[in-house]
């Protein structure tokens, strides 16, 4: 007998897959999470296995279906990171890692998008700058640098749609993932066939394109023996991590920005009609939200400033943190508190992967400037958290730029 009505949503992230289950007022009722690889066969090369990302999926869920029960979930959703993908054969078989958003490796890619189809074409008809990060870059790393499975590929699924095949036995994806290919036409919300044709993709392996907001499948009898969800549990496309995360926080409409915080932060700014910036210096996607599109911007480096400190020179906060049993980063704002603004002379560049906003910079390295002998690590702590907050600041003056 059902005892509250209740909806489970799946995120599979970089570093690992968070399940919560809510009731219908939007409160976490029970949650489990599980960690994962990030693999790095080569420098600069960051892979997973999308076996690791079902797995994950598969245990949190169990954990989660064993504390509220499966008669009670109504309704399931995946979203996750964005970008990488799962290369499928005709059979369903694994044909490689996937190529994560971290990744470096197709440069000569890049270089060749932008010689051959040009920024300003890709820019006008998928409202994204040509970057490496995208679906598109890494489909044509595997065309050259491995033919074999380029060859044998016959769909490619996200992360978020891979776990939900695995779910249902459904492929398709949604335009929240889609906008981050660098292959659909942010306008007319289908795959372009004339990028397709002129990079070399063959449009078939795309997967079908579906709202956020509908109904993908059902959960499979062998789904629900290895998660515990009913079988017949209705999932949902859901979206891409970032657009989700400006739903929950209600950001859905024009002026209104939301920051989403952690190894880096991302700035959502909902729009009304898709208005590509004419410069490619952000990102413009579709939201969740019918009828709308986002702005989107990353900050590198914020939250990883923080743990670069903790990691590197916060042994003496680690320790005092286990001794008052509080986070690290607690002791650290804490010491950062008694330091006036301005660090006393110290200025922090978090340039710790380059920068993205709002310098645009990838090869810029991290810096602290003015360091005397008068200065603590409290110092050090106050100056990064500043120099973020200075970051934020060139990001939002961009948005206002751009009409925000």
């Amino acid at each position: 007998m059902m005892r509250e009505p209740l909806v489970v949503g799946v995120d599979v992230g970089t570093g690992g897959c968070k399940t919560v289950a809510y009731n219908i007022g939007g409160g976490p009722v029970a949650a489990a999470y599980r960690e994962y690889r990030v693999l790095h066969p080569r420098v600069g090369w960051a892979e997973q296995n999308p076996e690791d990302w079902w797995r994950a999926a598969a245990e949190t869920l169990r954990e989660v279906v064993s504390k509220v029960g499966p008669e009670n979930i109504v309704a399931v959703g995946v979203t996750s990171q964005r970008e990488a993908f799962a290369p499928l054969s005709r059979e369903g078989e694994l044909l490689a890692n996937a190529i994560i958003w971290l990744d470096s490796r197709a440069v000569k890619q890049e270089t060749w998008v932008k010689d051959r189809v040009g920024a300003k074409r890709v820019l006008e008809v998928t409202g994204l700058p040509v970057d490496q990060m995208f679906s598109a870059i890494k489909l044509l790393w595997f065309k050259e640098e491995m033919p074999s499975v380029f060859e044998r590929i016959s769909k490619v699924l996200f992360a978020k749609d891979y776990v939900a095949y695995k779910l249902t036995g459904a492929v398709c994806t949604d335009y929240s993932m889609a906008s981050r290919t660098m292959l659909l036409d942010i306008r007319k919300l289908e795959w372009s066939q004339e990028l397709c044709d002129e990079l070399g993709i063959p449009v078939d392996i795309l997967p079908p394109l579906k709202g956020s907001w509908e109904v993908v499948g059902e959960v499979t009898g062998e789904a629900s023996a290895t998660t515990g969800l009913r079988k017949g549990t209705p999932v949902v496309a859901g979206g891409g991590d970032r657009p989700c995360e400006a739903l929950g926080a209600g950001v859905i409409d024009e002026g209104e920005v939301n920051a989403g915080t952690g190894t880096g932060t991302c700035f959502e700014a909902p729009l009304s009609q898709p208005r590509p910036d004419p410069k490619g210096r952000v990102d413009a996607c579709v939201h969740v939200v019918p009828g709308r599109w986002e702005y989107e911007m990353v900050v590198n480096a914020t939250g990883e400033s923080l743990r670069w400190f903790r990691d590197n020179l916060g042994y003496w906060e680690v320790e005092e943190a286990r001794r008052r049993d509080v986070s690290p980063y607690d002791v650290m704002v804490e010491e950062a508190s008694a330091i006036p603004p301005g660090s006393e002379g110290i200025v922090y560049f978090p340039y710790l992967w380059g920068v993205k906003a709002p310098f645009f910079n990838p090869r810029a390295k991290g810096a602290f400037i003015g360091v005397t002998h008068a200065h603590t690590r409290a110092h050090l702590i106050r100056a990064i958290l500043e120099g973020v907050a200075f970051h934020y600041r060139g990001a939002l003056e961009l948005l206002a730029e751009l009409g925000v």
